[in-house]
């Protein structure tokens, strides 16, 4: 197992170093401790389990920022499981949730001392875990992450609030206080009577909010009906959020898919899109997803990538906000007449009241606007977009205006499948006004 580091946001990686040379690594995670507060700031730590040793819990520790390791260590009780992810407080404790080697609980255990020593494991909860369909490789893994404060969230795929284990939610458990969990709280992403299947779920958290402030993301895999099979389970990807520390949660939107089992690598243990994925949550609030997202193979070759939003299609976590398009060439510097088409464009998607458009979304200004055609994707593939806008337009610079408070014009909702062309007319009253004295006739509406 090996370890690269980038000092520069991951726009370029060092040589990687030997992390461990025994046994058989998997699964690793790697948390550093970036509190300037802790007695062991700048630590890292990596959690892997040895499935040469029926899957026994390694923590290894760094002193200087992963440039070279420590010896791998087991926790105070010799744990076996899997699926770890060693988080940090802010007082340096390191708190590793993960599930037992038969994935029937959710563990956990800690180190005070920086990663020298480790403490036996508690219990976080049991498990009920309804059997994903169509043969997907899955298990209820924990992912898990810190707020500003210290509260370990910890989530899962689960069954236990469905009647008869019919299907799985993504369920919540939070710990202040190291050694002990909160009840399991079921993320009401849709009702305990729905035929939805939740799966694979990566939560992130806003490391400067905390509280009954704190900011979280969670993005999911689901399949809209649970009782399918592996030729017709439709695998999406949903999204949810909550700006009071999970006490509440937005709308669920939809990020991608469907897609078809037949689409996805085959392994050992069936068809996988991973065994896990993260969501991060930046201070802005803006989250950021990674997963693995599938189109119909061509030529004999899987087309399985993974995938995050771009920078014009970021999720905002608990808001609503746009960025303005990008456009290849500068508008012409005239108004468009009752006889032209704007060019329309993607806001973000959002946690909330998203809408699923058709994909790939191709827009191009009409004549004489034709050399500002574009074509925007999101997620690389086009495949969600949450409302069409036009933007506004500056007489004075030629080009859509580029302030993300500017909203542009709203265009209607677009149902899902539709291929409409939506032709835009400002107000005729706007319109003469700004043949008269040359100014944007879209402002205002």
């Amino acid at each position: 197992m090996v370890t690269s580091r980038s000092a520069n946001g991951g726009q370029s990686w060092s040589n990687p170093v030997a992390t461990s040379t025994t046994g058989n690594p998997d699964k690793n995670w790697i948390v550093c401790d970036k509190t300037s507060s802790s007695a062991f700031y700048g630590n890292c730590h990596t959690e892997w389990d040895n499935t040469a040793d029926g899957n026994r819990i390694k923590l290894q520790a760094s002193s200087n920022g992963g440039q070279t390791w420590g010896p791998a260590r087991n926790s105070g009780d010799n744990a076996t499981g899997l699926g770890g992810q060693p988080l940090v407080r802010p007082n340096g404790t390191v708190l590793v949730p993960y599930a037992n080697a038969n994935v029937t609980q959710i563990r956990s255990f800690r180190s005070i001392d920086g990663g020298a020593s480790w403490r036996a494991t508690v219990l976080v909860s049991s498990v009920s875990d309804h059997p994903v369909a169509g043969g997907l490789r899955s298990e209820p893994l924990p992912s898990a992450e810190m707020d500003a404060a210290g509260t370990a969230y910890v989530v899962w795929q689960d069954c236990r609030f469905r009647s008869g284990c019919a299907s799985n939610d993504i369920v919540l458990s939070k710990s202040t206080s190291e050694t002990t969990w909160g009840p399991v709280t079921r993320v009401p992403i849709d009702s305990t009577s729905s035929t939805v299947d939740h799966f694979i779920p990566g939560i992130g958290v806003d490391r400067s909010t905390s509280g009954a402030t704190t900011r979280i993301g969670l993005t999911y895999y689901y399949y809209p009906a649970a009782a399918c099979s592996a030729s017709t389970c439709q695998l999406n990807v949903g999204y949810v959020s909550s700006t009071n520390g999970g006490a509440s949660w937005s709308a669920a939107t939809n990020v991608a898919g469907s897609m078809s089992l037949s689409w996805l690598a085959n392994t050992s243990q069936g068809r996988m899109v991973g065994d896990y994925i993260s969501t991060s949550v930046l201070p802005s609030g803006r989250a950021w997803p990674t997963i693995a997202v599938a189109t119909a193979p061509t030529g004999g070759l899987f087309n399985e990538a993974m995938n995050v939003p771009t920078g014009d299609c970021q999720s905002a976590v608990g808001q609503r906000e746009r960025r303005p398009p990008a456009w290849s060439s500068p508008a012409p510097a005239q108004p468009p007449n009752e006889h032209q088409e704007s060019s329309a464009t993607n806001s973000l998607w959002t946690p909330r009241g998203a809408q699923r458009f058709p994909a790939p979304v191709a827009v191009a200004c009409q004549a004489p606007l034709s050399h500002c055609t574009m074509t925007r994707t999101c997620w690389g593939l086009g495949t969600q977009l949450s409302t069409m806008t036009v933007p506004r337009w500056s007489p004075s610079s030629g080009r859509v205006a580029t302030s993300s408070s500017d909203p542009g014009a709203r265009l209607p909702s677009q149902p899902a499948g539709s291929s409409t062309k939506w032709t835009l007319r400002p107000p005729k009253a706007a319109l003469m006004a700004a043949r008269s004295a040359a100014v944007n006739p879209w402002t205002g509406g």
